[in-house]
């Protein structure tokens, strides 16, 4: 709901807010196994698609109809198109960005533990004891 706060109503925003949380959820709870992603902390799943689906869903829930704040001649397929044109190239940036990140920790350090070492928990294989006494 974030991306369209200043121009939503309350119908409006509790649909796109609905709809954001079914896309997430949807992903987090079930794709995101089947695919066998490695993303720990939901990043992508909750961020990155609820950013998407809000800022693609802002110019749906700008529409009069649903209490949002679009004028008299407010277009909302001419909105849609400029929201995904601005999604893609905040996942363009965002990649890049992230590419040239992931580049320089590679060349420094390992991005990844070994697989015993993982298996066998971090907390051992970094500090030489357990976290838990279970």
């Amino acid at each position: 709901m974030t991306p369209a706060a200043g121009i939503s109503g309350p119908i409006g925003a509790m649909l796109l807010g609905g709809a954001a949380s079914l896309v997430c959820y949807g992903f987090v709870g079930s794709l995101k196994n089947r695919l066998r992603l490695d993303d720990s902390l939901d990043v992508f799943g909750i961020h990155g698609l609820g950013g998407i689906v809000g800022s693609i869903g802002t110019a749906i829930v700008a529409l009069p109809a649903l209490g949002g704040h679009g004028g008299p001649d407010y277009s909302p397929w001419w909105q849609l198109v400029r929201q995904i044109a601005a999604v893609g190239v905040a996942i363009a940036w965002s990649a890049a960005g992230s590419a040239l990140c992931f580049a320089l920790v590679k060349a420094v350090l390992p991005l990844r533990h070994a697989r015993d070492a993982e298996r066998e928990g971090l907390d051992i294989a970094d500090h030489g004891e357990r976290a838990y006494n279970y």
